[in-house]
């Protein structure tokens, strides 16, 4: 994940200039519309450019700005934004989340067309997260799990998936992925209870508390090796 997490830092550090940059040369220019004018370039870029070079629209940080923009805007506007607005930008978001989920096969997909609908649905959901119908949703207990402990499953899922291509030659089938995410699940549970609240959410960890953590994550790289060769037998 280091390409993700050096994307990120890119970010923080990059987006100040641009602030100070703009603000430099007219002091009546609204935050919104500087975060929507690059937003909008960011996804032209990505979009004209992904079928010749996809690795590039993939990794890089100019390409992936527009992702970061739109958080930007979301909690510029987010508070203005209707009560009754939520609602309906929420439900949207739900039935076109759907919609992708069903017509959108993401690997033989124009990668212009996925990268335009999540990012926009994602802004979406979030818009319309703290609507009657966003928290008729997604406080289910069940949802609200996954959540805390989403950033666990997220490390967790990719080299699941990755070694598992290695080991099978690319070999998928709807019991794989659905045993790809159980494994993830249960990894990053395992990863959120010994490691993340250890470390994020708890005092200033002990020598001790990084020893046992060091054993939890040893042991997880095992269970990963484990699940690959298990499920390579199936």
């Amino acid at each position: 994940h280091t390409w993700s997490l050096g994307v990120e830092e890119q970010f923080y550090l990059f987006w100040p200039f641009v602030l100070l940059l703009a603000f430099s040369f007219s002091k009546r220019i609204r935050m919104t519309d500087l975060f929507a004018i690059i937003f909008l370039l960011s996804l032209v870029l990505a979009i004209s450019l992904v079928r010749e070079n996809r690795e590039a629209v993939f990794y890089l940080m100019p390409f992936r700005i527009q992702q970061f923009s739109i958080g930007a805007l979301i909690a510029l506007t987010g508070p203005l934004i209707s009560s009754t607005n939520r609602n309906a930008i929420f439900v949207l978001a739900i039935f076109w989340f759907l919609g992708l989920s069903v017509f959108v096969e993401g690997r033989n997909s124009d990668y212009g067309v996925v990268l335009f609908n999540t990012t926009i649905v994602a802004g979406f959901l979030l818009w319309g997260s703290n609507s009657v119908a966003g928290r008729t949703i997604l406080c289910r207990a069940p949802l609200i799990w996954i959540g805390r402990r989403s950033y666990s499953i997220y490390l967790e899922h990719w080299p699941i998936i990755v070694y598992w291509q290695y080991v099978s030659a690319n070999a998928t089938s709807l019991i794989i992925s659905f045993l790809q995410i159980v494994a993830s699940m249960i990894i990053g549970a395992v990863l959120y209870q010994f490691v993340e609240k250890k470390f994020r959410l708890s005092r200033q960890p002990t020598s001790s508390d990084i020893v046992r953590s060091s054993y939890v994550a040893i042991s997880l790289a095992f269970l990963r090796l484990f699940f690959g060769f298990t499920v390579f037998q199936l």
